[in-house]
């Protein structure tokens, strides 16, 4: 069977509480079946998809039990097979520079995960055209990364432009309120908590007619709004003592 005909298995059912030796038995029957596809198709001039699979299987619960470390070799061996054998621009190849890059992130490797989310959605924008859903979730993978590298004025470039495609497209839609958040935040971390302030009021405003008041989204955007509130009656109160002081 050739790489097109299996598709990679993106997610794997969440590991509800489970205890240590069943997660290691877990662990250990995704091991052997990436020993055995090895051995068993090893022989073979193309790789074969239920190789790639079983890596694929492999790396993504690892990555659930946050052992990402133990994760991102296995990735970067399936990133490797599908550049080689499908393209860059393939869809499988462009998921798995995902899986790569957010391995990286969550090991704090930043300097290296950046160029991977910079190729990703590039290669989105060209597989599926700039305003696909696809594209925008790159791209805000790509700014919050630089958000994580200190470089906050160009992460606020790309979330500005991807939050006026997607609130254009997908105004109620549960990734356009976390762009609004994102930006907000962002327009915190930049020290401008008053610009912020009606971002996270729409959001709270969308969230709550779109998903409920009780929504984990809706209440992340309240507590936000009420940060940013918080920064904005404080700087006030402060110019307002500086003011005085200074007459």
């Amino acid at each position: 069977q050739n790489l097109e005909a299996i598709p990679l298995q993106q997610q794997l059912p969440a590991a509800a509480h489970v205890s240590s030796p069943e997660e290691e038995a877990e662990l250990m029957t995704l091991r052997e079946a990436v020993t055995a596809s090895d051995l068993q198709y090893s022989s073979e001039n193309e790789v074969n998809g239920h190789t790639l699979n079983a890596l694929n299987a492999l790396a993504l619960r690892l990555g659930q039990a946050g052992r990402h470390g133990e994760a991102l070799p296995i990735f970067q061996r399936v990133l490797t097979i599908l550049e080689d054998n499908l393209g860059e621009d393939h869809a499988y190849t462009i998921d798995c520079m995902d899986a790569v890059s957010r391995c990286l992130l969550n090991l704090t490797r930043y300097e290296e995960a950046l160029p991977l989310c910079v190729r990703a959605a590039e290669a989105q924008a060209i597989a599926v055209g700039a305003e696909h859903p696809d594209t925008i979730a790159a791209a805000a993978s790509q700014a919050a990364c630089l958000m994580l590298m200190d470089r906050s004025e160009e992460a606020l470039v790309l979330y500005q432009r991807i939050l006026k495609v997607s609130e254009r497209l997908r105004p109620t839609d549960i990734e356009t309120i976390s762009l609004l958040n994102m930006t907000a935040n962002c327009l915190s971390d930049l020290g401008r908590p008053g610009e912020a302030v009606p971002l996270f009021d729409h959001a709270v405003a969308v969230s709550k007619r779109t998903l409920g008041a009780d929504h984990p989204e809706t209440i992340t955007s309240s507590s936000n709004l009420a940060v940013a509130l918080q920064r904005v009656n404080r700087e006030f109160s402060d110019g307002q003592v500086q003011g005085a002081v200074a007459t």
